[in-house]
């Protein structure tokens, strides 16, 4: 008898499962760009990756029960000893099926992604904070989950969609971004349901369902070139008169977001599609070219050229010559960046304060996502080499994939990243080369997609819904670009080879029935093990999902003055979500002011000769809830800045309540919130004034330098400064500053300028006198907090 080769025979059962994934994937490619819950705090992030996660886990789920019913089904085995392998159902198509069907057709990619997400494995195992890399910081949700959720999504879509349904995936991708490209446009002009903020600087900035124009842009220019694929492809001029209607919307929507970084990354994209695309595509039907580019170009012209606010102008608003500074001071120093401003400006020092990360944790970076946790301290040693003080803002990205992949996965995890891009474009480039016409232009769609989105985030950085988008294209693009008859014929002669082998051995069949039972027993406990951890996860992404519920209407409550309801709010999404650094905080800062609000109505009783009642109780119970929560943030956190000035602050209250010295637990927290957090003037304000009640006044002029240093322009500062340098009789120095609080503007109430001036007068007096009465001194230099 001759060999046969096994048939992927789909029964209705297997049919059934790849039907379902197949239309899991199609709801992710809606969902994941449009949903969003306002019931969230965190309306657009939480909501977009609960989405995301509930749908790969639901993937998982079924086609580890479709593993199960191909591994004990009723089917025919291969017969070695007559050389037949009988028709039955395939367990290739498995998630343990024979020789991993999915990692073989990824195989031009498959060992770049299993180094990256090794790599991401060790850099959250050795990161500064291994639970924030492992789920991710709020708002962004880039740790290790979600990594490995998004490989998931790649071996999915490189599995289960066949060829023939590219083109289907192509259009639900552009009616998805239509749809978010009529909301934006309607934002615009201000039509919304609900009442979002749309000034994101510069004028009106639509964000859609995205949340931020950034994310927005970066995913229109990466729909864009699908649209473009349609247009040259299509030989009916009715469609491609559609396709070129998408076409101006979306470029319309884009405008609109003035994104610079999606700016730079369409501009040069769709310059490398109309190269790669080829002459005699375009010259096949030279009016819908013709009518193309005059879209492109068209549409791009009226929205820039007459706008001061549009992406262009953003290029020429953000330089400019020396401003910014106080350069009316003759101490002030001017640094190399001054004719930078805005977000450019951010962007030049992000880089400097990238590079010095990078020389502390060269090989396998700070860890995924921990990136606001030290940028402040860095980026502060690069502020006090540049002689720079202007526009901090805490970033928990490096706006350059680049950089800031070699921030948070090291030298390593950036080559790696590397090896990635040199594998896809090897696959592309030779993909292209065997494709014919119609599959050149599809090839140079999806890359096209792929290197908008690599452009931009030079730039910018990515978001939910644009990186599942990516992913998405990865995977489209190798389908695309390698035919599955070639891995079908390369799967045929193993099994020849296979059979052959086994042809004349009958007590080798024997142990190959014993070893598929025992196979099949192990791939049982291997699938049920993935189900229930799958229901593991969604139960608890559920259970996130309902803890930001209660965050959000916490905050709502608070709004109200509904404190006491607010607190068991914010107390519930602390327990429903351990793990979210931010819920935590906050409820230790309210518990904080409970304290102090408690304390201010013991006073005010006090001086109303009213009972103190248990007003003391009170504080010191608040007190005690605010110090056992900080502690529990820097055990899981310990380079959680808020929590350490949380416990600075708590220890020094309840100093001041107990009649207890707690310097030596309160000055600690105090210096390393400082040192995490240099930026905040209240920090350093607190520890100076604690040395100052320790009778440190060196130590308190010392800190108070430090936050004059971050913050020059605050006069609240310099006032402070001037009451601790008249108390210690400092007072040519105390002159100084009381000079600097008159020249500097922002003191609303002008109580800063009418204490700077009531110091001035009492040193003029003085040097009038030459003595002062030591009454007189003390009563100006007293209550300087």
């Amino acid at each position: 008898m001759k060999n046969q080769v096994p048939i992927k025979s789909k029964t209705g059962v297997d049919l059934l499962y790849n039907q379902t994934i197949m239309a899991i994937l199609f709801v992710t490619v809606i969902a994941v760009p449009l949903f969003y819950d306002v019931r969230l705090y965190s309306v657009f992030d939480l909501s977009k990756i609960t989405i995301l996660y509930l749908l790969i886990f639901a993937i998982v789920i079924i086609w580890t029960l479709k593993t199960l019913t191909i591994c004990w089904s009723d089917t025919k085995q291969a017969d070695p000893v007559q050389g037949v392998v009988r028709e039955g159902k395939d367990e290739r198509s498995g998630i343990f099926g024979w020789n991993y069907t999915s990692f073989r057709y990824a195989k031009p990619l498959r060992l770049p992604i299993v180094a990256f997400v090794l790599v991401s494995t060790l850099t959250t195992l050795f990161s500064i904070s291994p639970s924030m890399s492992l789920f991710g910081t709020y708002k962004r949700y880039d740790g290790l989950v979600s990594t490995v959720v998004y490989v998931i999504l790649f071996y999915a879509v490189v599995h289960f969609i066949e060829r023939k349904r590219v083109g289907v995936f192509l259009d639900v991708i552009i009616s998805t971004a239509s749809i978010a490209a009529v909301y934006g446009i309607l934002q615009h002009f201000g039509v919304d349901i609900f009442q979002w903020s749309t000034d994101f600087g510069f004028g009106i900035r639509v964000s859609s369902t995205f949340g931020h124009p950034a994310f927005f842009s970066a995913y229109l220019i990466m729909v864009i070139p699908l649209v473009l694929v349609k247009v040259f492809s299509r030989k009916n001029r009715y469609q491609t008169a559609l396709y070129l209607a998408i076409l101006a919307l979306l470029l319309i929507a884009f405008y609109y977001t003035k994104t610079r970084a999606a700016f730079l990354g369409l501009s040069i994209s769709l310059i490398f599609f109309f190269s790669l695309i080829g002459k005699r595509t375009l010259l096949t039907d030279k009016i819908k070219t013709a009518v193309t580019v005059s879209i492109l170009i068209g549409i791009s012209i009226s929205l820039n050229i007459s706008d001061s606010s549009s992406v262009i102008g953003r290029f020429a608003q953000d330089v400019h010559p020396v401003q910014g500074k106080d350069s009316n001071l003759a101490e002030a120093k001017v640094g190399y960046t001054d004719r930078l401003g805005g977000t450019m400006f951010m962007r030049v020092f992000q880089y400097l304060t990238g590079v010095e990360i990078i020389k502390d944790y060269p090989v396998l970076g700070i860890g995924v996502d921990t990136l606001g946790m030290i940028y402040p301290q860095y980026l502060a040693k690069v502020y006090k080499k540049r002689g720079e003080h202007r526009n901090f803002e805490n970033q928990n990205r490096i706006h350059n994939d680049i950089l800031d992949m070699a921030v948070s996965r090291g030298l390593l995890g950036l080559a790696v990243y590397v090896w990635f891009i040199y594998a896809y474009a090897r696959m592309v480039w030779r993909g292209y080369r065997e494709a014919d016409d119609k599959n050149k232009i599809l090839i140079t769609g999806l890359c096209t997609g792929c290197f908008a989105y690599f452009i931009q985030n030079q730039f910018s950085f990515g978001h939910i819904p644009i990186i599942t988008m990516i992913w998405f294209l990865v995977g489209l693009s190798v389908i695309a670009c390698t035919p599955r008859s070639s891995l079908s014929n390369e799967v045929i002669g193993e099994i020849k080879t296979g059979i052959h082998l086994q042809s004349d051995n009958r007590e080798r069949v024997a142990r190959r029935g014993t070893a598929l039972r025992s196979e099949r027993l192990t791939k049982s406990i291997l699938c049920a093990g993935i189900v229930a951890f799958m229901v593991v996860l969604v139960i608890g992404t559920l259970t996130c999902y309902k803890a930001d519920m209660y965050f959000s209407k916490a905050r709502k409550l608070l709004k109200r003055n509904s404190t006491i309801e607010a607190i068991e709010n914010y107390e519930l999404a602390a327990r429903y979500n351990p793990f979210e650094i931010n819920y935590r905080n906050v409820l230790n800062e309210i518990y904080l002011k409970m304290a102090a609000v408690t304390l201010n109505k013991k006073r005010e009783r006090e001086k109303k000769g009213l009972p103190e009642s248990f007003s003391h109780k009170q504080a010191t119970l608040w007190l005690d809830n605010t110090i056992l929560g900080a502690l529990e943030v820097q055990n899981l956190y310990p380079k959680d800045y808020r929590s350490a000035f949380t416990l600075g602050q708590a220890y020094h209250t309840l100093g001041h309540i107990s009649g207890k010295d707690y310097s030596l637990e309160a000055i600690p927290y105090y210096q390393k919130a400082a040192t995490l957090y240099p930026f905040k003037q209240e920090i350093h304000y607190k520890l100076a004034q604690l040395y100052d009640e320790t009778g440190q006044s060196e130590k308190a002029i010392d800190e108070l330098n430090e936050a004059i240093r971050f913050v020059p322009a605050e006069p609240s500062l310099h006032m402070n400064l001037a009451k601790v340098l008249m108390k210690g009789k400092k007072y040519a120095a105390a002159r100084k500053s009381c000079n600097r609080i008159l020249e500097l503007e922002g003191d609303k109430d002008g109580k800063c300028k009418q204490v700077a001036e009531e110091i001035l007068l009492f040193l003029d007096k003085k040097e009038t006198l030459k003595t002062i009465p030591a009454s007189k001194e003390t009563n100006n230099a007293d209550s300087v907090w």
